[in-house]
């Protein structure tokens, strides 16, 4: 299966845009590339979003870090019961849900299988714990705001200061 192989092969260094391309130019169904596609259409949808209501000059760690929570956070409804979403992040970094806290709809019917679980699972885990400064320190922050104080409240609060709120 699809999982089977990006784990026997040590993918997990891959950025996503270089899933992408084996999704696109792979044997795999796109079925297989569904949570992959869906997590980075989240993200280059937000960097569109955020130039569109006006929010410029902002650091890589914010704008990236942004654009990764709402990366994983539609890959969280999309693998998770709405009402474990928060509960029981694949990061340490987060805290427990609040009332106020992003849980969008999941857009997929039905159940989804194991494979497809851990397979967004490990896509989670991968924003979760990246290394690098623009993408995996600024998704921290961002993801923390934003169960702190709402996507709404802190994406305000980066229109009024460029940051995150702390």
């Amino acid at each position: 299966s699809f999982f089977t192989e990006i784990r026997t092969k040590c993918w997990s260094s891959l950025s996503f845009y270089d899933w992408c391309i084996i999704c696109m130019k792979s044997k795999y169904s796109p079925h297989d590339c569904r949570l992959l596609t869906g997590s980075i259409l989240a993200h280059e949808l937000m960097h569109g979003w955020l130039r569109l209501k006006g929010y410029r000059n902002l650091s890589p760690e914010v704008e990236e870090g942004i654009c990764q929570v709402m990366s994983y956070l539609w890959l969280e409804s999309e693998i998770l019961p709405a009402s474990t979403r928060h509960a029981q992040p694949s990061t340490s970094y987060a805290s427990s849900s609040s009332s106020s806290s992003y849980r969008p709809p999941s857009s997929k019917k039905g159940g989804i299988s194991h494979t497809e679980k851990k397979l967004g699972e490990f896509f989670m885990h991968q924003i979760a714990n990246d290394t690098s400064t623009a993408y995996g320190d600024g998704f921290r922050t961002a993801y923390k705001a934003v169960n702190k104080y709402g996507l709404r409240q802190t994406l305000n609060h980066i229109r009024l200061t460029g940051g995150f709120p702390v």
